[in-house]
């Protein structure tokens, strides 16, 4: 969110002078305007995998490599 502030200080606009995204799938995005564009990753998978592999429990090269999941993109970004 201090982002957002920091761009309304300097008289930015969300999206069409700065694209904003986040790396936490917060719920608090979704009380952003523009609503804040975010990527989920699946730390618990992550964990649970590489203490797989430290413990040699698994030996699949997919056991380092979970999923990541992405919300679609919101108006919060804009053209790349």
């Amino acid at each position: 969110m201090g982002v957002y502030q920091a761009a309304a200080d300097l008289r930015l606009r969300i999206p069409r002078d700065l694209s904003v995204a986040s790396f936490d799938n917060s719920e608090l995005s979704r009380w952003l305007a523009p609503e804040l564009t975010s990527i989920g990753l699946p730390y618990f998978e992550m964990g649970r995998r590489s203490v797989e592999v430290l413990l040699g429990a698994s030996t699949t090269p997919a056991a380092i490599s979970p999923p990541i999941t992405r919300n679609t993109p919101s108006p919060g970004t804009g053209p790349a």
